[in-house]
């Protein structure tokens, strides 16, 4: 072969398959960083770190220390070290893997060709070039060459999202505080301009800061700029009046971007607000409009209720919010995460075992998540069922010949044999609670198993020999009734009963012994069906009720196995029974937990003292009351307690206010009392078990609130108020009290808006405290009208328990003096709570601070306060919008049907039709549909209303000849169909059969032209 030929046979085309194999293999290449690892995250927030401190040391340094840079100091050596960590953020950079076409490319080769090629590489590099080095020839240039460095500032969008992801689950905190740095870094570049104006030497421009009162400290000089852009910004300080056409400017902008800067945080705030609340003001509007329906339609209170709370779990619970997130996600997506949570429950029920693991996804891929209301029947004893049912939250109990044999909980798997086998259901299944159901239909598993041959003739076998097992028990119970006969025949089977259905064992052992005793035997009363914990854990979703309690005692008797040690094995489900040794203890399905539980138990000991006979209802009215208490108690320590520490009138109190203490202090004590009796909700379950509530406020918050509530004040009477600090700890119970209030009392607009008022007030009171003390701390200031601090006359020092002193030196006796006292007591607080609302809702200017601790403080309050106003403003519209939701949503429906007609150009007759539709929609259903409104409801409930709803309807087809053999059905398929419509429309053709709820309709006849 020629050379010619043998070059032309070495090429490769793009399309071969030796270059695409090349392709293939260079992508594989893993020697670059991945940019997704944890490591390369927290090397970004380190370059963040630095970034930001370059850009806060670059202004400072070219306005207040020009001649520092090139020498060595402290900042100049923090600006080398960010220097050096940019530059091996080069070679990072160029090992950094990166997506091409959705693919990741951690080829080295690649990475570094793409690195060195890209405009970023020159930005980076001449950004981090030593200009430092040219100080030594042209000093002057080197502050100018500075500004190379802003060009890092290209990498600050990258680095800003790498922060967001690494931190997404802390969205609030990350936007409040981006705005926070945003707002004091546009404060601290403004503060280095107007520093650049100089400084007034003459006396002439009041608006520069003068040379004298400030001295030659730097510090000083940063904090006064410091002070006069934040004030500028917040308008908390106005400052002198300009001279000059560019401090006029420079003034302006300044407004303007503290204008801007508000601007912006009140929309972050907002932003978080939805963000949090969600459909909240939707879903509430939905409810208040339903409420108004079924008023309006004279519906029952009974059918009222149960609707409206059963929409106000469906919305609010943690269900509804997974629900809503599992749509937003890709389908394939959520199908997976349903699949990781409950593959392994479904692997261990005994009818699958033996399946492989593509038929348990295939299963567990289709099923349905559903919520039911309480005292719903998902099973009839005699039907046969239609669905499998996974119990994810909520209780249902098992209904034998009307006795309660067992209660299902989270993670219990039940009706799988009646789905898979011809078997009519043993038993009557209801919720006794709100439950989240995972449901599989028949049709769904006939199709799979359609698909997996294999796997349905495994799961034939297993029900074959479970209803073979069950024949048996039931004759065996029919022939034996004694205990120790039932006992010896059920150990000799207990290997067949393995792998029996776990619900489906435990409904037909406890029905076949239900139905021996009928026969002659009375061990029902006394035997103890349960699951095995061990059994229940295998396949719990989640933490089981039991897992409240640690295994540090175990139970010495039969009772106490019955209540700490719920359940058994499957196979003493269906054969062991125990006698007790008490005949007039209550039989086993009242002893279990559940929401109707009422337990008393014989406790010994200290519990005897502090745990009740019976739990306290959480629902109860007297929760409601101790609640409001504890918020009075809570507003009292905020607004006694920081006087008590600050004032020095009031640092040693009266014998009535140490009586209110005391009430306080018992108040607190008692609460931890209740606490350990108060009943509480696990997985829709309510437990009134006082032990386990007991044990679980012990294991939880028990110890803060005990810290909280001890009186220490009594240690040292001379640090009366210090000492109870601790009682304002307690603020973090506030939010979960004010939702347990929100139960018993609605806390709408109004009365979020009342508190949200008191809230403020007291804060207006904490930072009246705050600066009192910052007076006493600072001293008092001898002028009386251009001070930041208080004046002297309001000077007040105590000396001892009766005595306290004034600047001046003059004595005051606490019990002769107490007029003149008051006075200057009340002079105090009031000049303090005058800032205080100065500084938060910026009624007026504040007095320029003279010290750097009177600086450092003022710049504090005054962005607290900008924070606090947009938070304010914030709360108040979001009330207001709440309020009016679903009339907003009518006008915004309303309008458009206005701007339609317009648009047609529709007749003013037309006009008119509409408006007094519109009207009368509104006064009637509140701009709502109907079947709208009662989508998410179950089927059962939706047709009881409205069958309320249409009983007119009903009682008149109950008077027509011949409907009575199909009566109910008809009833069902019209209420079902029915359309309820709001009809003003005198000119309507009758199109369908029409039947009045409300008002009246005319008829007449058109006689014809001819």
């Amino acid at each position: 072969m020629s050379r010619g030929r043998r070059s032309v046979g070495r090429a490769h085309g793009s399309f071969s398959l030796h270059t695409r194999v090349g392709k293939v293999l260079a992508e594989d290449r893993q020697n670059a960083f991945d940019p997704n690892a944890r490591a390369v995250k927290l090397w970004d927030q380190v370059l963040l770190l630095c970034l930001l401190l370059e850009a806060f040391l670059l202004p400072y340094f070219l306005s207040f220390q020009r001649e520092v840079v090139g020498v060595i100091s402290t900042f100049f050596m923090l600006v080398v070290v960010c220097d050096f960590v940019f530059a091996v953020d080069l070679l990072a950079q160029a090992h950094m893997g990166y997506y091409s076409d959705g693919n990741l490319i951690r080829d080295k080769k690649r990475t570094i060709r793409r690195y060195v090629r890209s405009p970023q590489f020159a930005m980076d590099f001449i950004a981090i070039v030593p200009t430092q080095v040219l100080v030594i020839g042209y000093p002057e240039l080197v502050t100018e060459l500075l500004f190379l460095k802003l060009l890092l500032w290209s990498r600050l969008p990258h680095l800003v999202s790498s922060v967001d992801e690494f931190y997404a689950k802390h969205f609030v905190v990350l936007k409040l505080l981006k705005v926070l740095v945003s707002t004091v870094y546009l404060a601290h570049v403004l503060a280095c301009v107007r520093y650049i104006f100089g400084e007034d030497q003459s006396r002439v421009d009041r608006w520069l800061p003068s040379s004298l009162s400030h001295g030659n400290s730097l510090l000083r000089d940063y904090l006064v700029s410091l002070f006069w852009s934040v004030g500028i910004m917040t308008g908390l300080f106005e400052g002198e009046l300009p001279r000059h056409s560019s401090e006029f400017l420079f003034t302006i902008l300044v407004s303007l971007c503290g204008f801007s800067m508000f601007t912006t945080l009140c929309a972050t705030i907002f932003v978080i607000s939805k963000c949090e609340s969600g459909n909240a003001e939707a879903m509430s509007a939905r409810i208040n409009q339903l409420v108004h329906v079924l008023s309006f339609h004279h519906v029952p209170e009974s059918q009222q209720t149960q609707a409206i709370e059963y929409l106000k779990r469906y919305y609010t619970d943690a269900e509804s919010a997974d629900r809503e997130t599992a749509k937003i996600l890709c389908p394939s997506i959520a199908n997976d995460i349903q699949v990781e949570l409950l593959k392994s429950t479904l692997a261990q029920i005994s009818l699958f075992v033996g399946c492989n693991d593509q038929f348990i996804v295939a299963m567990t891929s289709l099923l349905e998540l559903t919520a039911v209301p309480a005292q719903t029947t998902l099973f009839t004893e005699g039907d046969h069922g239609s669905a499998m049912y996974v119990v994810r939250s909520g209780v249902l109990a098992v209904i034998a010949r009307s006795v309660t044999v067992l209660e299902m909980r989270k993670g219990t798997c039940f009706g799988e044999l009646f789905v898979f086998s011809s078997m009519a259901c043993t038993a009557t299944v209801i919720s006794t609670t709100y439950s989240i159901l995972y449901k599989l239909s028949r049709f769904h598993c006939e199709r799979v198993l359609e698909g997996y041959p294999d796997c349905a003739s495994v799961i034939a076998v297993h029900v074959k020999d479970i209803l073979r097992q069950l024949n048996i028990s039931e004759d065996e119970s029919g022939s034996n009734t004694s205990y120790n006969s039932i006992s010896s025949r059920s150990n000799s089977r207990r290997a067949a009963l393995r792998r029996a259905s776990v619900t489906t064992g435990g409904i037909a052992g406890a029905l076949a012994r239900a139905r021996g005793s009928s026969r002659g035997s009375s061990f029902l009363s006394s035997q103890r069906i349960s699951i095995s914990r061990k059994q229940s854990k295998k396949n719990s979703i989640g933490p089981l009720l039991q897992d409240i309690l640690q295994s540090g005692t175990k139970p010495a008797s039969n009772e106490h196995l019955s209540r700490e040690n719920t359940t058994m094995s499957t196979d003493d489900l269906l054969s062991h029974t125990l006698t007790l040794k008490n005949e007039n203890e209550p039989p086993p399905f009242e002893q279990r937990q559940g929401p109707k539980l009422k337990l008393v138990y014989r406790h010994h000991g200290l519990w005897r003292l502090v745990v009740l006979q019976r739990c306290i209802d959480f629902d109860s009215p007297a929760r409601m009351w101790w609640l409001l208490l504890l918020f009075s108690n809570l507003c009292y320590c905020w607004i006694m307690v920081p006087v008590q520490v600050i004032f020095p009138l009031w640092q040693r109190p009266s014998w009535v206010t140490q009586s209110i203490d005391c009430i306080s202090n018992i108040g607190l004590l008692l609460d931890l009392v209740l606490n350990l009796n108060l009943s509480f909700m696990i997985e829709s379950d309510k437990v009134m078990d006082p032990k386990l509530s007991a044990y679980r406020y012990l294991r939880t918050g028990f110890r803060f609130d005990l810290l909280c509530a001890l009186p220490y004040e009594y240690l040292s009477i001379e640090h009366y108020g210090p000492l109870r600090l601790p009682r304002l700890v307690r603020v973090f119970h506030l939010t979960r009290h004010l939702k347990e209030l929100d139960h018993f009392i609605q806390l709408n607009s109004g009365r979020q808006l009342v508190l949200l008022t008191l809230m403020f007030f007291i804060m207006f009171h904490v930072v009246a405290c705050i600066y009192f003390g910052i007076s006493s701390i600072e001293g008092f200031d001898p002028n009386e009208n251009e001070a930041w601090v208080c004046p002297t006359s309001l000077c007040l020092r105590r000396l001892n328990a009766t005595h306290l002193e004034n600047c001046n030196g003059v004595i005051f006796d606490e019990n002769m003096n107490r007029s003149e006292l008051g006075e200057i007591a009340a002079m105090e607080y009031f000049r303090s709570l005058y800032y205080a609302v100065g500084v938060l809702a910026s009624p007026g200017k504040t007095v320029e601070p003279t010290s750097d601790f009177q600086l450092v403080a003022a710049l504090i309050l005054m962005l607290g306060g900008f924070l606090i106003s947009g938070v304010v403003v914030d709360n108040v519209q979001k009330r207001f919008t709440a309020s009016a939701f679903e009339q907003k949503q009518f006008f915004e429906t309303s309008t458009r049907i206005q701007l339609f007609l317009r648009r047609q150009k529709a007749p003013l007759a037309i006009h008119h039709r509409v408006k007094s539709f519109l009207d009368y929609w509104w006064s009637s259903h509140r701009g709502a549909v109907i079947r709208e409104l009662l989508a998410d409801l179950p089927r059962s409930m939706r047709l009881e209303l409205l069958r309320s709803i249409c009983t007119p309807v009903l009682q008149t087809l109950a008077l027509l000849q011949g409907v009575h053999p199909v009566r109910d059905k008809l009833e069902e398929v019209m209420v079902w169909k029915t359309l309820v419509l709001s009809c003003t429309d005198k000119e309507r053709p009758c199109i369908a059969m029409v039947t009045t709820l409300l008002g009246c309709i005319s008829c007449w006849k058109v006689k014809s032209a001819s």
